[in-house]
């Protein structure tokens, strides 16, 4: 077979029309990918890379940046920070003491912004290989708080709401699963009375799956009962409702009223 270059639709001569040009011999492949696109300040992202090459490679760095800073295992830098850097290898385990991804928590000094993890091989080489996985750092924030207009005196109160945190307790609240991810509710009268305070059990929730949390708090409003044991019925009226997420590095708060209404007695 003859491959035929046509410089128009009916000329071919001996112009040069494209130029193939082959792989350069001996180029790592690399890659490299983060858990989500969207990180809350606070929160760790997962940073896993990858690669696969013939020769060892005359250098490596993994590294996050982006917003004028870079961030590593140790915070926030001005000046260039790595994940993991080394030369010599053949895979990201290998020069990266048997590790190939880590939990990198975002502090507090970190811009929001749009930021890249990136693996560069061989850099200012003919054979530098790159890749980069793009996510987004944000401020914790609470998208959704629902709090019924009405409340029934005596009924079980529930709030609910979404966040943008990481579930309570995983790797990415936490690289060390320790639990920092948590929403705290306050409601007080009109007047500044707390009824509720987020050192009590029910004023403190986990945050769940896809960001949601969710206070119940049964019999509300009748004295004695659990978990409140008020000395007396709370009054009818209004009451104000403060939601606080907390992701040990930054918080939200969102508020909102309800009523508290007797029950209708149908005869």
């Amino acid at each position: 077979y003859v491959v035929v270059a046509f410089v128009d639709g009916w000329t071919f001569d001996d112009r040069l029309v494209f130029l193939a040009e082959p792989p350069v011999a001996g180029k790592p492949t690399v890659s490299i990918s983060v858990d989500r696109s969207v990180v809350a300040i606070g929160d760790a992202v997962k940073v896993k890379a990858s690669l696969s090459t013939d020769t060892p490679v005359s250098s490596m760095a993994i590294f996050i940046t982006g917003s004028g800073v870079f961030i590593n295992q140790a915070g926030v830098h001005t000046s260039t920070a790595v994940i993991c850097a080394g030369s010599g290898g053949y895979t990201v385990k290998e020069m990266c003491g048997n590790k190939d991804e880590w939990w990198i928590q975002i502090p507090a000094g970190a811009p929001e912004g749009t930021y890249v993890a990136k693996i560069d091989v061989n850099a200012h080489m003919p054979t530098r290989a790159e890749a980069v996985a793009l996510f987004q750092i944000v401020k914790p924030e609470i998208t959704s708080l629902t709090v019924p207009s009405q409340h029934v005196k005596g009924r079980d109160l529930v709030i609910e709401g979404v966040t943008n945190l990481a579930k309570s307790g995983t790797e990415a609240d936490n690289p060390n699963e320790a639990v920092e991810n948590y929403a705290y509710l306050t409601i007080k009268d009109l007047a500044g009375k707390v009824i509720v305070d987020p050192n009590m059990a029910v004023g403190q929730a986990y945050i769940d799956d896809g960001g949601k949390f969710r206070f119940k708090i049964d019999n509300f409003g009748v004295k004695e009962k659990d978990p409140l044991k008020l000395e007396q019925d709370l009054p009818t009226g209004y009451y104000i409702v403060e939601v606080k997420i907390n992701s040990s590095e930054m918080t939200d708060t969102e508020t909102a009223t309800f009523e508290l209404v007797k029950a209708d007695v149908k005869l």
